[in-house]
């Protein structure tokens, strides 16, 4: 028995170490100038895919490289880029050995093209730890000024800046056909945008957003409507931002700029979702009318959201939230302070918003004072009407004109000395890093209150 229980261990060993170990290959830049003659970054990208393909090494100065995925070390510095550096066809993560700045001009608005790109089913990016940035200008078109994946390739941005890049769709970031995925305390800010999604722009996309920030950008579109100052989501294939911030973004149109903030417009059988993430300061506006400055949210899927903060956001309609998707929207642990009116506005005529908790009041939402929201579809002599909290439309529990925002209102006491009851929270909570705002200054047109 012994004898056979050696013989099986030395099967096994055998078998464990017949097996040839597999290691992605890894490639080190040596030169920094854009033409210089040892390894620069454009040609340790054109080593990594004709290696990684299969193929053989170009004789570039570069070395390293294997069949399959490959890294790109970088040593600390600033490289400057003369054209789009090549297309990534293979795996290929690019990983600084300090900090890295890669942009395609010393100045913003002045270079014609942007700087990384992915393509193909087999262009898989994953950019590092480094600020991309000056991609195209104001007077180019270019989809996604400084990144841009298409044609079903894969981008991961992890610890990166993006900033101060212009493009037509996708300011910073452009991504078609493909999945993306922003993570790492990644910031994409400063970038404009003179079509759809001033920071980052994706169409039939599978858009994960965590840990990161999307802040200052702007979406300047004269003639068309402009839609997404900070992120833009067409038909993504899936949707999902955890512990993020969106602040100060903005969408200007003269026939009207929708979703400040994020523009979710989903007709791909997803439900798409929102957590934990913080919305504040963004804006749409022109000549109007002009709907979501945080959230605008339209199509066939649906659009969750929970434990999310707006504060301070701005449109003629929907300062917070504009929903005219035809499926409900459901809100749930998330606080509503100091945006204009009307903050969450529906206007379906097939769906409604449900922020009533979904029965559990444990789940309810904040809206800036114990009074719950400001319900402007109710008479003007009772409670609600003259509630300091945010405002929404509908008389807060049952369709009104196919429009409805359902806080699960129980009684409106005609005597404004009392508050009325209904499913909201009553002590400002703890929501995505912060306790919420408590606003005061009653003000019978809903605005001239104090939050903080």
């Amino acid at each position: 028995m012994r004898t056979r229980f050696m013989l099986s261990l030395l099967f096994v060993f055998a078998l464990i170490f017949s097996v040839t170990p597999v290691f992605a290959g890894s490639i080190s830049v040596t030169d920094f100038n854009d033409a210089g003659l040892n390894c620069t970054l454009r040609e340790a990208i054109a080593e990594a895919n004709a290696v990684g393909a299969g193929g053989g090494t170009l004789g570039n100065g570069c070395s390293g490289a294997t069949a399959g995925s490959n890294t790109i070390n970088l040593p600390a510095g600033t490289y400057t880029v003369g054209s789009q550096l090549p297309n990534v066809t293979t795996t290929i993560i690019i990983q600084p050995g300090g900090a890295v700045t890669v942009q395609a001009n010393a100045s913003p608005n002045t270079a014609t093209y942007r700087v990384f790109r992915a393509t193909s089913a087999t262009g898989n990016l994953t950019l590092n730890d480094m600020t991309v940035r000056h991609g195209g200008n104001s007077g180019v078109f270019i989809d996604g000024g400084c990144v841009r994946a298409d044609t079903s390739g894969t981008l991961t941005l992890d610890n990166v800046i993006v900033e101060y890049c212009y493009g037509r769709f996708g300011g910073g970031v452009s991504v078609l056909l493909g999945t993306l995925t922003v993570t790492g305390g990644s910031i994409i800010r400063f970038n404009e945008v003179s079509r759809d999604g001033g920071g980052i722009d994706t169409q039939s996309t599978a858009v994960t957003v965590t840990g990161s920030t999307i802040s200052d950008n702007l979406n300047a579109n004269p003639a068309n409507n402009g839609a997404g100052g900070g992120l833009s989501a067409f038909s993504p294939t899936s949707f999902s931002m955890s512990g993020t911030t969106i602040s100060n973004n903005s969408v200007g149109s003269a026939t009207g700029g929708v979703g400040g903030g994020v523009y979710f417009s989903s007709f791909s059988g997803i439900t798409g979702s929102i957590t934990g993430s913080v919305f504040t300061g963004n804006s749409s506006s022109g000549a109007g009318p002009n709907r979501g400055g945080a959230v605008y949210n339209v199509g066939s899927d649906a659009l969750n959201i929970s434990n999310t903060r707006f504060e301070s956001n701005t449109a003629d309609v929907g300062d917070a939230i504009y929903h005219i998707a035809s499926v409900d929207m459901n809100i749930t642990s998330s606080c509503f302070t100091n945006n204009g009116d009307t903050a969450v506005f529906d206007t379906a005529t097939t769906s409604v918003i449900t922020a009533n908790g979904g029965g559990n009041v444990l789940l309810s939402n904040w809206w800036g004072t114990s009074w719950g929201p400001r319900i402007s579809g109710v008479a003007s002599n009772t409670s609600s009407y003259v509630s300091n909290g945010d405002s929404i439309n509908g008389n807060g529990a049952t369709v009104v004109g196919n429009t409805l925002v359902d806080v699960g209102l129980t009684s409106n006491p005609t005597d404004q000395s009392q508050a009325p009851t209904g499913a909201w929270l009553t002590t400002a909570p703890f929501v995505a890093g912060a306790t919420c705002q408590t606003c005061t200054a009653v003000s019978s047109l809903g605005h001239g209150r104090t939050c903080s």
